[in-house]
């Protein structure tokens, strides 16, 4: 059984700064403190947190949107959730609406965990530098 991790955040940035941390190997890496491997173009491949995670692009939306396949080494072999990251200006910086569908249930706690300690939280704290 899959499920749906669904969350909203406001971030103090513009949502071009936002996507380039986001798609942007380098940066991306900054923010979330591990080594990145990201090719910034449909169909590249991805991996963070050491491997932990794999993934590919399946489409980038410059300062708009990114949608990608993810999978973790535990889940059941050859399955894959759909992460997206929706971008839209808001007041002072960008709303972002990210939705990851596919999530093994098992793993719903912690996957919906993990994006707010490992990404906002740390996307929040880096854009205040």
């Amino acid at each position: 059984m899959y499920k749906t991790v669904r969350q909203k955040v406001k971030l103090k940035a513009t949502p071009k700064t936002v996507y380039a941390l986001l798609a942007d190997a380098q940066k991306h890496g900054a923010f979330t403190g591990g080594p990145v491997e990201l090719a910034n173009e449909v169909g590249g491949k991805l991996s963070a947190f050491g491997g932990a995670i794999t993934g590919i692009n399946v489409e980038l939306a410059p300062h708009k949107r990114i949608v990608q396949m993810w999978r973790a080494k535990d889940w059941p072999k050859g399955h894959y959730s759909t992460a997206t990251f929706e971008l839209a200006p808001a007041d002072g910086g960008t709303a972002l609406t990210f939705t990851e569908t596919g999530v093994p249930e098992s793993k719903f706690d912690d996957i919906n965990k993990g994006w707010r300690e490992h990404y906002w939280d740390k996307l929040k704290i880096f854009l205040a530098k």
